[in-house]
């Protein structure tokens, strides 16, 4: 809750949208380690499979913000 509030307030705060997207594509390139060191327990639904996938998806979405808009055209 509050990384996702330092991310928000980040974000509100700096003065370019440039470092806006570098600051919320650090966090999605950080979220795969909570996923794969977040323990799922025996209680769990998750498949062992989600971890894995769920990490390639916030990388790929991290890598997408920092690409710079322009190079999309």
């Amino acid at each position: 809750m509050a990384a996702t509030v330092a991310v928000f307030v980040g974000a509100l705060v700096l003065p370019s949208s440039t470092h806006a997207r570098r600051l919320v594509a650090a966090s999605w390139a950080v979220h795969p380690i909570f996923d794969l060191l977040h323990e799922r327990g025996p209680d769990s639904r998750l498949p062992d499979w989600y971890p894995a996938i769920c990490a390639g998806y916030d990388l790929g979405v991290a890598g997408l913000l920092a690409a710079e808009p322009r190079n999309f055209v």
